[in-house]
């Protein structure tokens, strides 16, 4: 797809092209401006790192795991149909 594009819009340097891939990656759109490019870039991995950020980073793995045990535990429906899959597959 880069491709295509560099040949309707020739990019200056090898700098813009990683951009324009990385941008394509994260299914956004390049402007074809390398400043404006730089910026939807760093916004989307500022995005992506606050998106997948802890809630509590003080938090261990073990709370972690024990609390998405209770919130597994809490959704009734949920467990009665893994119950009803087991039996029909006989695990």
């Amino acid at each position: 797809m880069l491709n295509a594009i560099s040949k309707l819009h020739p990019y200056e340097n090898d700098e813009h092209r990683r951009i324009v891939q990385e941008l394509i990656a994260l299914g956004l759109t390049p402007s074809g401006n390398l400043y404006i490019d730089k910026y939807k870039l760093n916004k989307a991995k500022e995005a992506e790192v606050t998106e997948f950020s802890l809630a509590n980073p003080n938090t261990t793995i073990a709370e972690d795991y024990a609390a998405t045990a209770q919130l597994e535990e809490s959704r009734i429906g949920a467990t009665q149909l893994a119950k009803i899959n087991r039996l029909l597959l006989g695990l």
